[in-house]
Parts: C-alpha cells; structure tokens; sequence
C-alpha cells in the first residue's frame, strides 16, 4: 500500500462489491496502516 488514498479505495471497493465486507475490522486496518505508514515516512 503506497499511501492512505489507496487503502481508502480499497475499503469503498469492499463496501461496494463485497457483501460479506465488516466495516468495523476494516476501520482497525486502515489506522493501522495509515500509521504505520506515518512512521515509515519518518524513519
């Protein structure tokens, strides 16, 4: 994942083509991910 903008797609694809997608575990993951990529840009 290369930026915040791609794991935000992601997450409208699932809502759209995936009716099984949970929301909720979707949000933990993309804080996750999001800052773990802040602290890749910092290191």
């Amino acid at each position: 994942m290369r930026n915040r903008n791609t794991i935000e797609f992601l997450g409208i694809w699932e809502q759209l083509f995936n009716p099984s997608f949970n929301p909720l575990e979707f949000e933990g993951f993309r804080k996750e991910a999001v800052f773990a990529y802040g602290l890749f840009k910092i290191l």
